[in-house]
């Protein structure tokens, strides 16, 4: 009897382990799709490339990544702009996605000095 009580702690002793590292690998991988593919700048489609230059066009871009959101992709691109690194993320039909912050500040500003 006590071999069976004691084989049943072991078992499960062992497999919660397990099992907390295999849940904390579905965790990885889901943060590693949310951050998405590293990609050269070469090879981003020629609308974020087109897009990007028509919004910065003094701005040094530095990086590119590719992320699945749901059935779309997108493009976030890490660039300078005054010495400052940013982000941004474009639609693939070179249309930026602005998100409450700096983006969305800069293109009020500038829709308030016309």
């Amino acid at each position: 009897m006590r071999s069976i009580i004691t084989a049943i702690l072991l078992t499960a002793a062992l497999g919660t382990p397990l099992a907390w590292a295999e849940e904390a690998g579905k965790d990885d991988a889901a943060k590693s799709a949310a951050k998405g593919e590293s990609i050269g700048i070469e090879q981003l489609p020629k609308a974020v490339t087109v897009g990007f230059s028509q919004d910065h066009r003094l701005d040094e871009l530095k990086s590119a990544r590719k992320v699945a959101h749901g059935d779309k992709t997108l493009y976030r691109l890490s660039y300078v702009e005054d010495g400052k690194k940013h982000q941004i993320t474009y639609s693939e039909d070179g249309k930026p996605l602005r998100k409450p912050g700096k983006e969305a500040d800069k293109a009020d500003k500038a829709g308030e000095a016309k």
